[in-house]
């Protein structure tokens, strides 16, 4: 029922193709549910154990969005699919007390990731964009600035998986 109301409100057909691969990937079983054992057992792979608060602050956001509550930007350069997955797990990484928020030194992180892997970033000017709290919208903001929705799979994956396994091992 979720997968359903879910791809109900997806208006942007790439990001509804992204949503429909995903949740072809949770349901392990195939049989076009996805319970919540298999919800548990995809994001455990990619971000390891996750504790109950917060599975329940994740199904929270997710039933906010449906309900209209969380208004997603109709920006083209928009993250999508994988990577917007990928970057909301860092985000929340940063984010232990579920504010909302992250300290600026999230965003220093990654933008400092982002030279490493040999972009051209100005980590201080970016770092320098965002007050000293940062909103998820704030985050995904920087993240269209860094130009991270126009990177393959590869590049993006070797800045993003190791900010992942050190946020989360």
């Amino acid at each position: 029922m979720f997968a359903k109301a879910f791809l109900s409100v997806v208006t942007d057909p790439v990001l509804c193709e992204d949503a429909k691969v995903v949740l072809e990937q949770i349901d392990i079983e195939h049989n076009g549910r996805v319970d919540k054992d298999e919800f548990l057992d995809f994001f455990s792979l990619v971000s390891g154990d996750m504790p109950d608060n917060l599975f329940d602050q994740v199904v929270k956001e997710l039933f906010d969005t449906l309900k209209g509550v969380v208004k997603v930007s109709v920006n083209p350069d928009m993250v999508t699919g994988d990577k917007m997955l990928q970057l909301k797990m860092f985000f929340q990484g940063f984010d232990s007390k579920g504010t909302g928020s992250v300290p600026r030194d999230t965003v220093y992180v990654l933008a400092q990731a982002c030279h490493e892997a040999g972009m051209e970033v100005d980590v201080t000017e970016i770092t320098d964009s965002v007050g000293d709290e940062v909103t998820l919208e704030q985050f995904f903001d920087v993240c269209t600035t860094l130009k991270l929705e126009r990177l393959d799979a590869t590049k993006f994956n070797g800045i993003m998986g190791p900010l992942l396994e050190q946020r989360y091992n």
